[in-house]
């Protein structure tokens, strides 16, 4: 028997008002392996990138006419 463990990240973006933004690029960039997975949000600015190995991650977010932000998790 072999125990596949995985996580998600599920999430929303907003701006600095907490207004929600649809359209975003969310990327994460899993530290160990480089490798990178992404989504984009939706209408009301969620999104949600499922099966991640467990690890530690870089997420960023990218709208055009917004500054890129980053955050390790």
């Amino acid at each position: 028997m072999t125990l596949l463990v995985s996580g998600a990240l599920v999430g929303s973006v907003s701006d600095s008002s907490g207004g929600r933004i649809p359209g975003a690029a969310v990327t994460l960039r899993e530290i160990a392996t480089n490798r990178s997975r992404g989504a984009s949000t939706d209408a009301e600015g969620a999104f949600r990138i499922t099966e991640l190995p467990v690890g530690t991650y870089e997420v960023f977010v990218s709208q055009p006419g917004l500054r890129l932000t980053g955050t390790r998790a």
